[in-house]
């Protein structure tokens, strides 16, 4: 899996107080009744659904099925702040830091105890006993 960033080429809007679907439905000039239609849901289902949205408590399915009544396309994105790479990078040394000082395989008690960083990969051979 491949991932890519970019920083956003321009910051998403804050959400209306009312919230998207509200907002979107009173700008397309469409009533409650004629949206509920589209749904096959009650003005007041319609109602619920709106508070839900605005309040961050919409299922995902939902939002959907709504932005298609709308004609509007769901767009559901995770944008992280830093770029994977950079973010992976910092993971990898803070699981090597916090490793460091654990004995592994075929390095000395010794080694792990000064924090030494050297590696010393077992060699396959048994020693005779």
């Amino acid at each position: 899996m491949r991932f890519f960033w970019a920083p956003p080429s321009h910051p998403l809007p804050p959400r209306p107080p009312v919230g998207w679907l509200r907002a979107i439905r009173e700008t397309l000039g469409m009533t409650s009744a004629e949206l509920g239609q589209r749904l096959a849901i009650t003005a007041s289902g319609l109602r619920k659904l709106q508070q839900a949205e605005a309040a961050d408590a919409i299922r995902l399915a939902t939002l959907r099925r709504v932005a298609e009544a709308l004609d509007c396309e769901l767009n559901y994105a995770l944008v992280p702040r830093q770029p994977l790479s950079q973010l992976r990078r910092q993971q990898t040394l803070r699981l090597a830091r916090a490793n460091a000082s654990k004995p592994w395989p075929g390095r000395s008690c010794a080694a792990a105890a000064l924090g030494c960083g050297i590696e010393r990969r077992p060699c396959g051979r048994r020693d005779a006993p």
